[in-house]
């Protein structure tokens, strides 16, 4: 009996000390992600207790960058458009459109957010950076996409 209530003691111990393992490259919410053109990237909630909430995928769909050059006269400052989605492990999916410099009825923009609602959880996108920021010699340089997702409040 004395050897039975041992093992279930230390068996209650080791399971008290279990470890929160998370990935090592884990994204969360509130972190820069540098995002690519079409390549899906996974977004963990870190809650306070230590656990983690089930992940969000953000996907860059298209990038569209009018910004006057570096260096360069133009008629006006131009803009950077980038459409996302976002979607969860149920399937729902949410589009949008966030935009940087002079966009359409707003004035100049250096960063753009929204908020969106998805399984019921609202979630704050925000824009922050395009790059590299057009030059007449990286025209054909591949884009990144800058962005903040955290859990509105």
């Amino acid at each position: 009996m004395r050897k039975l209530l041992f093992i279930l003691a230390v068996v209650v111990l080791l399971l008290g000390c279990k470890q929160n393992v998370s990935l090592p490259n884990a994204l969360y919410f509130g972190d820069e992600l540098k995002l690519l053109p079409e390549v899906p990237v996974q977004v963990i909630a870190k809650r306070s207790s230590g656990a983690e909430g089930d992940p969000v995928v953000i996907k860059v769909a298209s990038i569209n960058d009018s910004r006057c050059p570096t260096g360069v006269s133009c008629m006006w400052a131009g803009k950077a458009d980038v459409a996302l989605s976002l979607g969860t492990k149920n399937g729902e999916t949410v589009n949008l459109n966030l935009c940087l410099g002079q966009c359409a009825n707003k004035t100049f923009n250096e960063t753009d957010s929204s908020t969106i609602t998805l399984d019921g959880i609202k979630y704050k996108l925000v824009l922050l950076q395009i790059n590299p920021y057009p030059t007449t010699e990286n025209a054909t340089q591949q884009k990144t996409v800058v962005v903040k997702v955290e859990e509105a409040i």
